[in-house]
């Protein structure tokens, strides 16, 4: 038996009451910080949450604006290709000048191959 303790009786009862009063500050505390934490992870949750929303409409409105001008870029080098084309085939008359182009056209798939029909001056 302690010292404390005389024939069942407790000298000291502040101790036990210091002790369950302690304990139950830091119960408290520890339920205060739990619900703070939860509500910080919530606040950082919910910013995420809103700025990956803004990220989704900024990269919707982004990829409008290069599909447009996408099809502007095709029609720009559609355009390039045929003057080109229409370049290559002046090269090979001024080559041979006894070559009368009658139709010249690109060769679907190719980059270079132009297909011509042509007829030979003086030829019938």
């Amino acid at each position: 038996m302690s010292a404390a303790m005389l024939d069942g009786f407790n000298l000291l009862p502040y101790r036990a009451r210091k002790r369950r009063e302690v304990r139950r500050q830091r119960l408290a505390l520890l339920g205060a910080m739990s619900l703070a934490g939860c509500a910080a992870v919530g606040a950082v949750a919910g910013w995420d949450t809103f700025e990956r929303a803004r990220l989704d409409e900024r990269r919707m409105a982004l990829e409008a604006s290069l599909r447009t001008s996408g099809a502007q870029i095709d029609e720009h080098a559609r355009l390039v290709r045929a003057e080109s084309d229409r370049r290559r085939v002046r090269e090979i008359v001024r080559a041979h000048d006894s070559v009368e182009i009658v139709t010249a056209e690109a060769a679907p798939g190719r980059d270079f191959a132009v297909t011509a029909r042509c007829k030979m001056l003086g030829a019938p």
